[in-house]
């Protein structure tokens, strides 16, 4: 399949991670001018909680914020996602999103209009079952960040992010969002978290290459979690 930049889906190293680049020779040759990459800005909504989204992204680099609203009507964030996440699939089952969608770094997407897809016929069985595997682990993500935010203290929960991005970005060497990003998912101030990063730091818990990327150290840091209890 090529997208619209001429580059084939095929040779894409996050092909296994994407709802679209994840379907067979039939939806490439079906799609091959229709799917579309396109560059999205920090700070930029991809999908708002209540939408009935018309297309159907899928994050290729950068990061994203996952928020819902409360009953005080506030959107908060409930976890970070990035790499293969895919955003707006509510749409085949013809649902609103269950939550938004907000980008915390510049990046790029692939994305295909529904239209493209039903006009082709491609929303078949294969298709759903695709989709249906990317509800479960998107289920599973916020799971996890409903796990962190359990962790006891700030430094034990700031562990546990650092090995969520770590998993979401596919390697220990990883760019760490901004403070403020991590403050608002932890619920804290930029201050703290800078001094959490640099308690994990003085505990040989993660090595910091410049302001934003480090490696992550799993051991030390799942020993960290263990400690606080």
């Amino acid at each position: 399949m090529l997208k619209s930049n001429g580059e084939p889906c095929s040779r894409c190293a996050g092909r296994a991670r994407c709802l679209i680049g994840r379907q067979g020779d039939a939806f490439g040759t079906a799609m091959a001018s229709r799917v579309t990459e396109r560059a999205f800005q920090k700070g930029e909504v991809l999908l708002g909680e209540g939408q009935l989204p018309t297309v159907i992204q899928v994050v290729k680099v950068g990061m994203v914020m996952l928020t819902r609203r409360g009953e005080d009507g506030v959107s908060r964030p409930i976890g970070l996602s990035g790499w293969g996440q895919p955003v707006g699939s509510t749409a085949v089952l013809g649902l609103a999103a269950p939550m938004s969608c907000v980008a915390v770094t510049a990046g790029r997407c692939c994305q295909v209009e529904m239209a493209s897809l039903q006009a082709a016929g491609l929303l078949d069985m294969e298709f759903m079952s695709e989709v249906a595997r990317d509800f479960v682990r998107t289920s599973a993500r916020v799971a996890d960040w409903a796990r962190v935010v359990r962790i006891k203290g700030l430094t034990g929960q700031l562990a546990g992010t650092l090995l969520q991005i770590s998993r979401m970005q596919g390697s220990n060497l990883i760019r760490l969002p901004s403070h403020t990003t991590l403050a608002s998912l932890l619920a804290t101030t930029r201050e703290t978290i800078a001094r959490a990063l640099r308690q994990l730091e003085l505990q040989h818990c993660l090595l910091r290459h410049d302001r934003w990327h480090c490696e992550v150290l799993p051991e030390p840091l799942c020993r960290w979690i263990e400690s606080t209890g």
